[in-house]
């Protein structure tokens, strides 16, 4: 769920549906979601992706895990419109298995993977 407001107006609740898909040559998150409205649609290359981090959602071990895609400055995915600064997250109500899944096919390309929970506010 997402809860925004523009000003005067009352907040809005939307659930959000997003996918993260991998394969051998990288990754693509979509989202009907994003900033002020727009939908989602990143597509990356592994070559691209520097670090994945495994945190848990809302910094509480009980309501699921989420991944945090860092990818290369100055490269086409990086720099694409949905993305702050190179970083995304996906997940929250992901279990330990799946997670640990999608960051087993991230090493095994050639990615730098931090497997141990980092304990951060993160928001869906």
């Amino acid at each position: 769920m997402v809860l925004w407001s523009k000003k005067d107006e009352p907040w809005l609740v939307r659930r959000v549906s997003a996918q993260l898909r991998l394969d051998d040559e990288g990754g693509r998150l979509l989202s009907d979601v994003g900033l002020f409205g727009s939908k989602i649609d990143i597509r990356f290359g592994w070559a691209e992706v520097q670090k994945v981090e495994r945190l848990r959602f809302w910094g509480v071990p009980v309501l699921g895990e989420t991944l945090r895609f860092t990818l290369a400055k100055n490269t086409a995915a990086a720099n694409q419109s949905g993305l702050f600064a190179g970083v995304f997250t996906f997940g929250g109500l992901m279990r330990k298995r799946t997670t640990a899944q999608m960051l087993d096919v991230a090493e095994s390309k050639g990615v730098k993977v931090d497997r141990k929970a980092r304990f951060a506010i993160i928001m869906p």
